[in-house]
């Protein structure tokens, strides 16, 4: 890596974790912009699907926390990626 990508990181995680997380938010946003223009109207289409078929009792709903949980476990078992998920409606952290 480069000597200004190592300062970069190395100032980054001096900041605090909000700021660290507003940064990876607005550094990911820049990423691959623009080239799937589509994939908001097939996510709406997809969305609209899946609840038609659960109004008509095709599918059943499955609780968020249930849906996380499979999720870190398929990326654990994976060991590609390490994830923490904090929810913070009421100003605290929760490990998901």
């Amino acid at each position: 890596m480069s000597l200004k990508y190592k300062e970069l990181e190395g100032d980054a995680l001096q900041l605090d974790e909000e700021e660290r997380a507003a940064l990876a938010l607005r550094l990911i946003t820049t990423l691959d912009k623009g080239k799937d223009i589509h994939s908001e109207e097939v996510w709406i289409n997809e969305a609209e699907k899946r609840y038609k078929e659960y109004k008509e009792g095709k599918i059943e709903s499955v609780a968020s926390e249930e849906v996380f949980r499979q999720a870190f476990k398929k990326l654990d078992e994976s060991n590609s990626i390490s994830i923490t998920c904090y929810q913070r409606d009421d100003g605290s952290s929760r490990v998901l």
